[in-house]
């Protein structure tokens, strides 16, 4: 297998589990259109044939799981779609204990947010 620059690029994407990371495209495991947005790719589908290509190599661990998609058609909004989504295989239990960390704190940074909300604009 040859570890293309692409290929490098994908790995980080997935790898990172830092808090503004997080926040901005969630915690692992992503599917290929965050990986894209991450990279700075236009197209998810070049991505997603590399992370497939990737999978077969066994350098990334897919499992499919609901994603909230966009979608225009009809009444518009947000509705869950089955995705595959990919973790890292090099630090796999890594990448699962932080998107465990990560779950485990949403509670308390929406109370977080909700309040300084609250102050900010003097509703208490």
């Amino acid at each position: 297998m040859r570890m293309t620059e692409n290929k490098r690029a994908i790995l980080d994407a997935l790898a990172r589990a830092d808090y503004e990371t997080c926040l901005e495209w969630g915690p692992p495991p992503r599917n290929a259109a965050a990986v894209a947005a991450m990279i700075g790719k236009p197209d998810h589908r070049p991505v997603a044939r590399t992370l497939r290509l990737m999978e077969q190599q066994g350098v990334v661990v897919a499992e499919t799981r609901p994603v909230p998609v966009w979608c225009d058609i009809g009444r518009g909004g947000h509705y869950n779609k089955q995705l595959k989504c990919y973790w890292p295989a090099h630090d796999l239990e890594q990448a699962k204990a932080a998107a465990r960390e990560w779950a485990e704190g949403a509670d308390e940074r929406a109370q977080n947010a909700w309040q300084a909300m609250e102050r900010l604009h003097g509703w208490r």
